[in-house]
């Protein structure tokens, strides 16, 4: 059978670990031969700290931008130059908050409260460039906006062909190229007739796709995908549901 899992509120609620009932089902899984994977907000980079012991199985990232299997990082669409050049216009005309991810290194400006800087490359192995000398952006969030100009800068983005996605409660935006999202990053390295975990906007496509949908309510205010198996965001009951699917 195959599994796949997002990580930010769907397995992990502190955004630096998960629970050791949850990990050991997952070992568990692989040991019994189902097959594994991650699919993340996050970049693989930022992927990789979070699932020590799990990181050779397949992986995406920066909600489908890139994927790792057999240690091999692929980017599946860049952000294309045109929309660099007004992203970073934007950034620098409303000195606006930001992560750019390249395929490997970063740029950015967060400030010190922001819950991101958990994640953002804490074990240091990417290098932090500024923001006018990264020249392989795949993927950008812009942070902390007021709904007025989130609301502006989203019209602007989408007439540019990106995908943006709006997290509910965050203030913030995901960008990245048209046609990004999980599901195709999955149907791209061959991952199919999965069951799949997920909470969140950037993961309905992955659930519609799924045979077997589990929305992780971690976020109530959000409605879950049609036909979804719910789950309260909790890390034994979390572990018992992927037992039971596990053994269908």
């Amino acid at each position: 059978m195959n599994f796949v899992f997002d990580i930010d509120g769907t397995l992990s609620f502190d955004g630096r670990t998960i629970a050791p009932a949850i990990t050991q089902v997952l070992t568990n899984l692989i040991r019994d031969h189902h097959k594994v994977a991650f699919a993340s907000a996050r970049p693989i980079r930022d992927l990789l700290p979070i699932i020590p012991g799990l990181d050779q199985q397949p992986l995406i990232g920066g909600n489908g931008v890139m994927t790792r299997v057999s240690g091999k990082l692929s980017v599946l669409q860049p952000l294309p130059p045109v929309a660099v050049q007004q992203l970073k216009q934007l950034i620098e005309r409303h000195h606006l908050d930001y992560v750019m991810d390249g395929t490997w290194n970063y740029a950015c400006q967060v400030s010190n409260d922001n819950p991101i800087l958990r994640q953002l490359d804490p074990q240091r192995l990417a290098q932090r460039q500024s923001l006018a000398s990264l020249n392989d952006p795949v993927k950008v969030i812009l942070l902390n906006l007021a709904p007025a100009l989130r609301a502006k800068i989203k019209r602007l983005l989408i007439t540019l062909n990106l995908v943006v996605i709006e997290h509910s409660g965050e203030g913030s935006l995901d960008i990245t190229a048209q046609g990004i999202n999980k599901a195709h990053a999955l149907a791209d390295i061959g991952f199919e007739h999965y069951i799949a975990f997920g909470n969140d906007e950037n993961d309905r496509n992955m659930l519609a796709c799924a045979q077997q949908a589990v929305w992780v309510t971690s976020k109530p205010e959000l409605t879950p995908v049609s036909q979804a198996i719910t789950c309260p965001p909790d890390a034994a009951a979390i572990a018992k549901l992927i037992l039971n699917l596990s053994q269908r």
